[in-house]
């Protein structure tokens, strides 16, 4: 089964934001729990100082410098009950009554600790107990604790906190009880706000991821219409939005769109010009071979009927060559012989080879060479020049001069292809690499048929082949320049 890209990002996003909460659930449940114990350890640290109190008197402590502690009559009338004060602690309500010191002072007397916390004090001179509340755990007091303040929580059931003194060893206990169940509580209360802030983020986030990939859902839907043969269709810059990303990547579909439809376009064109270059010979020989089987004609007659078939049949055969020249190219199946060799020494050799033809023509063929190496598959090169060389000859009626020039500059090869002749049209430049393309007034179509129009794309598929580019320049009536660039 497969996501799609919105789920795997809210997935991953539902991950992080569970890893995320969970810490921060945990870092604020133990921060809290840290935060109450030390509250805790507060409040047992407020019972310690009046068990330490000078006047202090414990129910079993020898009664030697204090009168017995007086006792609340039982049933006595409230208004006898003047001068007794009632003690807050829960526990026993026990009574606090004022008495007198030697020196007539007043003082109270406080025998318990508030409800929920437990006390015992141990006489450290004697080891005698001097004190202790009913509601002490039955648990042995570790030994070695009584040596200043000690805290610790002992079975997970209580915390306690030892001090001593000269005169006592004094422990002060809580139950933790109510504690842990506060515990229990916190961390309900944690979940459910973590479970509530994890759905609104979650929710959030959807929201976000949604509209964030909705540029990418634009530009599947615009790649679906293009699959489906509507070529001319765009991602529109106003659906994409803001994001770099998705910016560049409607610029580089949209341009890879368009080139798409450019490289359909050539096709279908180069398969009409195909059939319409090959549907021409064809036709004539079809013709010329009906002619012949009507009726008997003489042998003049079927030689020139022969004439006209071979003709035809040698452009065909042309035709196709270079077609399939061309598609070994484009497919990238043709293999190069790459070789360094001087660029004077292939030129010169090259020149020697055309001249004949182009003097033949009343031309004229000039070299200009520097020194420097060349790589390349020199078969090759010498076909894109021979041809360029031929293509001046063939479109011009008059004599001209041809300059066949080579020199290295900057790390590359520069070989090129002048002449004076009567020039190319500056509508047509863009053109001239066009497969089955010629000028409507290029000589070639009248006087020389064996020219199709793919010599200058086959040139071209060549020249790229090796790693560079060819390019024209040129000003009518005075000067036509093909340049070859190739890396050195």
């Amino acid at each position: 089964m497969q996501l799609s890209l919105k789920w795997q990002i809210q997935l991953w996003y539902a991950l992080i934001l569970v890893v995320v909460l969970a810490t921060l659930g945990t870092g604020f449940y133990y921060y809290e729990k840290s935060r109450r114990l030390s509250v805790l350890d507060n409040d047992l640290d407020v019972q310690v100082p009046p068990l330490l109190s000078p006047h202090r008197l414990f129910p079993n402590q020898r009664q030697t410098d204090r009168p017995p502690r007086p006792r609340a009559p039982e049933n006595l009338p409230p208004r006898e009950l003047e001068g007794w004060e009632r003690t807050d602690d829960p526990i026993a309500s026990a009574m606090r009554h004022p008495s007198q010191r030697k020196d007539g002072s007043t003082y109270f007397e406080r025998y318990y600790v508030p409800r929920g916390y437990y006390a015992r004090v141990i006489d450290k001179g004697t080891g005698e107990l001097v004190y202790t509340t009913e509601n002490f755990p039955a648990v042995e007091v570790p030994a070695g604790h009584f040596d200043g303040y000690h805290y610790r929580t002992r079975e997970q059931l209580y915390r306690e906190i030892f001090h001593s003194n000269p005169r006592y060893n004094i422990i002060v206990g809580m139950d933790l009880s109510n504690f842990q169940d506060g515990l229990f509580i916190l961390r309900w209360q944690i979940s459910g706000a973590l479970f509530a802030l994890f759905l609104m983020a979650l929710g959030i986030g959807y929201i976000m991821v949604s509209r964030a990939l909705r540029p990418l859902v634009k530009i599947e839907q615009t790649a679906m219409r293009i699959a489906e043969g509507k070529l001319g269709e765009r991602i529109p810059e106003s659906q994409v939005g803001s994001t770099r990303e998705f910016v560049q990547l409607s610029d580089h579909l949209n341009e890879t769109f368009s080139k798409l439809e450019s490289l359909f376009s050539r096709q279908t064109r180069f398969t009409a010009d195909a059939s319409h270059e090959l549907r021409t010979p064809l036709t004539a020989l079809i013709a010329q071979l009906e002619l012949g089987s009507k009726r008997s004609r003489s042998p003049e007659e079927y030689e020139r009927i022969l004439a006209v078939c071979m003709r035809s049949t040698m452009r065909i055969a042309r035709i196709t060559e270079q077609l399939i020249e061309l598609s070994r190219y484009d497919s990238g199946r043709i293999t190069l012989e790459l070789t360094s060799l001087p660029l004077a020494g292939m030129l010169r050799g090259l020149t020697e080879e055309l001249e004949a033809a182009v003097t033949a023509q009343g031309s004229r063929l000039r070299l200009e060479l520097s020194d420097g190496l060349v790589r390349c598959d020199p078969f090759r090169i010498e076909q894109v020049i021979t041809n360029l060389v031929n293509n001046a000859v063939q479109h011009n009626t008059r004599p001209i001069t041809i300059w066949l020039r080579g020199r290295g500059e900057s790390g590359r090869v520069l070989i090129e292809v002048a002449d004076d002749g009567k020039g190319i049209q500056p509508e047509n430049v863009t053109k001239l690499f066009d497969r089955f393309y010629q000028e409507e007034s290029s000589h070639t179509k009248v006087a020389n048929r064996e020219n199709v129009g793919l010599g200058l794309s086959i040139s071209q598929a060549i020249v790229e082949a090796h790693g560079g580019s060819i390019t024209v320049k040129s000003t009518p009536e005075i000067e036509t320049v093909f340049t070859v660039e190739l890396p050195q």
